[in-house]
């Protein structure tokens, strides 16, 4: 554990990150500490080896690997090709690919609708929740076929007309 940088500026205080695998029902497999300062893109590539090495009993072609946009990189696509992983990932707007995506989905407006995903928000709250719709496109990245999935939710949809609005 050392002293770092953390997202609400407080340099002055120790920092700790857990890195953990866990299984489609939450259960934790795989875990390890780490130091505060220890970069996700880094960090999923050596997860990604030692599953691997920890799982060996388990085939890795059934295993779906998800995680955050911070495992998209050619390091990190590469070892899951390697690895024959299954692999979902929020795509990261570093790339011109990402928005190239967003603006074909809008001028092909060939959206799929999967409706609500529950009911209503927690808490008691009035509000209607998100609907979504889908469109799906395969591009190559880093000379790989990949499948993307664009996304469309009415919830973003208001806060940006309230954002306008202010």
């Amino acid at each position: 554990i050392v002293r770092g940088h953390n997202k609400n500026q407080r340099p002055d205080l120790l920092q700790l990150k857990v890195g953990l695998g866990i299984t489609q029902d939450g259960i934790p497999v795989i875990g390890e500490p780490l130091s505060g300062n220890v970069d996700d893109k880094t960090w999923n590539n050596e997860f990604i080896k030692a599953m691997a090495v920890h799982l060996d009993k388990v085939d890795l072609h059934k295993v779906v690997y998800v995680a955050d946009s911070s495992v998209v990189t050619k390091e990190n696509l590469d070892e899951i090709a390697e690895q024959g992983l299954l692999m979902i990932s929020r795509f990261p707007a570093i790339f011109a690919l990402e928005g190239e995506l967003k603006e074909l989905a809008w001028e092909r407006n060939e959206w799929i609708e999967v409706g609500k995903l529950c009911n209503a928000k927690e808490g008691g709250a009035s509000r209607k929740a998100a609907s979504y719709k889908v469109q799906a496109f395969t591009r190559e990245l880093y000379g790989r076929p990949y499948n993307f999935v664009v996304v469309y939710s009415t919830a973003l949809d208001q806060r940006k007309v309230k954002a306008l609005d202010r």
